[in-house]
């Protein structure tokens, strides 16, 4: 159990010291707005209060949009052509899952994978995740052996 609190320390040492980066962004951060009659607006919030969002679009017009009007708000985002964006801070979860069978369906292999982690800023985040492996080989026709791992691990990534 040492050895678990040991890496939860680690991993937030280094998130505390990775928070420092967060003010040498130089990828200007955009809002997108989902207006409800199906409008995209992609933008910089110059300012909002409780009856409108003032929006910056990237063609330098202003606009004004009604609170009430507004179906979503995606924030702390980069936008790439296309109209995909990727997230700058904050948590995030995966999930994925996988199963096979071999050719004459006598052996079979499943994972499931969960991953948590934390953005610091738009170069750089951290989590951890645990991912369950089990594997069914026969070993004749009667008996089967079951082999199960459980891996607990970390993840970094670094964007350039």
């Amino acid at each position: 159990m040492g050895i678990f609190f040991k890496f939860i320390w680690c991993w937030l040492s280094m998130l505390l010291v990775f928070e420092g980066l967060n003010a040498q962004s130089t990828t200007p951060e955009k809002t997108i707005i989902n207006h409800k009659e199906g409008s995209v607006f992609i933008g910089q919030v110059l300012s909002e209060n409780s009856i409108q969002t003032i929006l910056l679009l990237s063609t330098g017009d202003t606009i004004h949009i009604p609170n009430s009007k507004i179906k979503k708000i995606r924030e702390h985002i980069i936008v790439y052509n296309g109209g995909k964006f990727h997230f700058t801070q904050g948590f995030f979860f995966g999930y994925s899952s996988g199963f096979g069978l071999s050719n004459n369906l006598s052996s079979s292999s499943s994972q499931v994978e969960f991953l948590a982690g934390y953005r610091v800023n738009e170069k750089i985040s951290f989590a951890a995740g645990v991912n369950s492996s089990n594997h069914f080989i026969p070993i004749d026709d009667f008996t089967f052996e079951s082999v199960r791992y459980l891996p607990i691990y970390a993840h970094c990534r670094y964007y350039p």
